[in-house]
């Protein structure tokens, strides 16, 4: 049987992925939650984005020069960035309970 880098990749992936995801989704479903299901994967992997992110710009931020914001701009756009993923976990979380035509054609 022949190694290739793309069946270990594959395998590596679907190994950690089951391994990651399974937890809360097998919780989930012995909840009877189904509506919950997407919302947990996706914060689940925009909080790794985010985290695996962080660790790539960790160097370019401790060599940038800090500007100095005035702290009325500073208070008022102090939590921007996230302010989109919040967002997006509202109309997600709302479009998936309310539509049930999804949930009809996945169950």
């Amino acid at each position: 049987m022949q190694w290739s880098l793309s069946f270990l990749t594959r395998k590596f992936v679907t190994h950690f992925s089951y391994h990651i995801f399974s937890p809360p989704i097998s919780a989930l479903l012995a909840m009877k939650i189904y509506h919950l299901l997407p919302l947990v994967i996706v914060m689940f992997s925009s909080v790794l984005y985010l985290w695996v992110s962080s660790l790539f710009q960790k160097k370019k931020i401790y060599q940038k020069k800090k500007k100095r914001i005035p702290p009325r701009i500073k208070k008022k756009y102090k939590n921007k960035k996230y302010i989109p993923i919040i967002k997006f976990f509202f109309y997600y979380y709302y479009y998936y309970r309310t539509d049930t035509t999804f949930w009809l054609i996945f169950t």
